[in-house]
């Protein structure tokens, strides 16, 4: 028996003898019929960028974290009310 008889396509039968599985579009490039894509390497901005740090004042991170905003509860009936 031999190995068409065997029910070995062709794809197998490189796959046994070592040369590995290949994509078809691999396969095309190297017969010639297509062209391989060229892709563009992206250049990585070499200059470093430096960050401004912005001091804030006591003031204004006690503002943003809201410290000085009203704050309100429940009151009798159940109202809110500034407190």
């Amino acid at each position: 028996m031999d190995e068409s008889q065997a029910g070995l396509c062709g794809s197998e039968n490189t796959a046994l003898r070592g040369e590995g599985m290949k994509s078809i579009q691999e396969q095309l490039i190297e017969k010639g019929l297509v062209q391989p894509v060229k892709r563009e390497i992206e250049k990585k901005d070499t200059r470093t960028s430096k960050k401004r740090y912005e001091r804030l004042s006591e003031r204004d991170l006690r503002e943003l974290m809201g410290e000085n905003m009203p704050t309100y509860g429940r009151a009798r009936g159940g109202a809110y009310r500034q407190r």
